[in-house]
């Protein structure tokens, strides 16, 4: 009962505040071991909530006192569950001078911070024994009812799970304000300044990518990956399921050394690269490019990849994933829901897994049925796609923090009527603002890039 009594003291008994009253309720004989028991000896313990709901549920809160040790931890966490954790807070006991409120406190953690500068040993004056209080009795006894007062006025409502304040992200909001434009959460160049004004990538965000059969959707992406992990050394995540490993490698490589791999109709008038130049290169993929590939037999689904990508964030660090194409995904839906409810929950797992991991993904998802370009019968005439051309949903563009298509306007063009290899690169939608300047209404969605090795 000491610990209810040295709060009635710090709290009902002050001069300066005489009528106030706060009900201040000891747990009898003290913190349990346990919040359970199979004996039901716990649960014993706990009838006095019940026998106290009428005081409980009257307030509008109340604060948990409990002992700084592994029975106050366990009384407090089955306390918050029975009342509600909504309207608990909790007093943080000193564990030192920096979360002191003594008289000395203060100083006592400069020298602290000035000794660990140095390397030098803990001051005798700022060792954890001389400030550590276990509970209010404890505080009372050595620094008094103004001190205690001040420990119980400055509780912190519990963490609730799923619900936080914009102050639980103070770190990251300074971080970000320090870091200014070039910082990493406003987004790292493509490698290509014209693209930059409109599109940079921004880690825990989402990009849909679209365009015509052959337009060159992954071999942008695969130059764009190759970019990230050159100049800011990103590490990737490919599910590219069009390709064989063997000759994604040979894209990726072809991108990274800037020369045709084999001595092919593709490569007449380059230097080859040399083997010493492909032993470099593969080193360099191994190191950057990991990919996720499905069991034989099968077509993955989204929860495969994602849970591959979890394992490959965890070992390798990966900041960005390619889940390339849509339509190779395992098409079939549980409960019988529509394509568009499948999409929108797909996309939305996708969302988790960048944000939580701060993870950038690229997912590529072809248009409804067009005539492709350069497979028999490709014309200039075909307009472009837009997004909401996307098969399956609408939800492809409405849940995406980016929107990219790439397209050839001149892939059927007669001889001399321009270069078939010119990719248009249309970014439809971008949600960060701050650096882009086709939502600040300053630059074009239109990009034209020749380029006949990401072509």
């Amino acid at each position: 009962e000491l610990d209810k009594l040295s709060i009635d003291e710090a709290l009902n008994h002050h001069p300066l505040y005489p009528d106030r009253s706060v009900a201040v309720v000891s747990v009898p004989a003290g913190a349990p071991g346990t919040a359970t028991s199979s004996e039901g000896h716990s649960e014993r313990k706990f009838r006095f909530v019940e026998a106290c709901s009428d005081i409980l549920s009257s307030v509008g809160c109340v604060t948990l006192a409990v002992d700084a040790d592994g029975p106050g931890i366990v009384l407090a966490d089955e306390l918050s569950r029975r009342i509600g954790r909504e309207k608990c807070k909790k007093v943080n006991w000193p564990t030192g001078p920096r979360d002191s409120y003594a008289r000395g406190a203060r100083d006592a953690a400069e020298q602290l911070e000035e000794a660990q500068r140095n390397n030098q040993p803990t001051p005798e004056v700022a060792r954890t024994e001389h400030w550590a209080r276990k509970d209010a009795n404890e505080v009372l006894q050595h620094e008094g009812p103004e001190v205690l007062r001040q420990y119980m006025l400055d509780a912190q409502p519990l963490p609730i799970q799923g619900l936080f304040s914009f102050w639980s992200f103070w770190d990251q909001v300074y971080d970000l304000y320090q870091q200014g434009p070039k910082g990493l959460s406003w987004g790292v160049s493509t490698g290509w300044s014209t693209v930059d004004t409109c599109y940079q990538v921004v880690p825990g965000e989402l990009t849909i990518v679209t365009g015509l059969p052959n337009s060159g959707k992954s071999e942008w992406l695969d130059a764009l990956a190759v970019n990230l992990a050159k100049q800011h050394g990103w590490v990737f995540g490919l599910c590219s399921l069009e390709n064989t490993p063997v000759d994604h490698a040979r894209k990726l490589m072809e991108k990274y050394t800037g020369k045709p791999y084999l001595n092919a109709s593709y490569s007449i008038g380059s230097t080859r690269m040399e083997f010493g130049e492909m032993i470099d290169a593969l080193i360099w993929l191994d190191e950057h490019f990991h990919m996720i590939r499905p069991l034989p037999d099968t077509m993955p689904t989204i929860d495969y990849i994602l849970e591959k990508a979890r394992a490959a964030v965890l070992r390798y660090g990966i900041q960005g994933l390619i889940i390339d194409p849509y339509n190779e995904l395992d098409p079939n839906r549980s409960g019988g829901i529509s394509e568009t409810e499948h999409v929108s929950r797909l996309l939305t797992k996708i969302k988790r897994f960048a944000q939580h991991y701060d993870c950038h993904v690229w997912f590529v998802a072809h248009p409804r049925t067009q005539r492709g370009l350069g497979v028999g019968g490709g014309t200039e005439s075909l307009p472009a796609p837009t997004m909401y051309d996307i098969s399956g949903s609408a939800h492809f563009i409405n849940k995406a923090d980016n929107g990219v298509v790439v397209h050839r306007p001149l892939a059927g063009a007669s001889v001399g009527q321009g270069d078939p290899f010119t990719v248009q690169l249309l970014v439809r939608k971008v949600s960060s603002q701050a650096f882009c300047a086709l939502n600040l209404g300053v630059g074009s969605s239109g990009l034209e890039i020749s380029n006949r090795a990401a072509a």
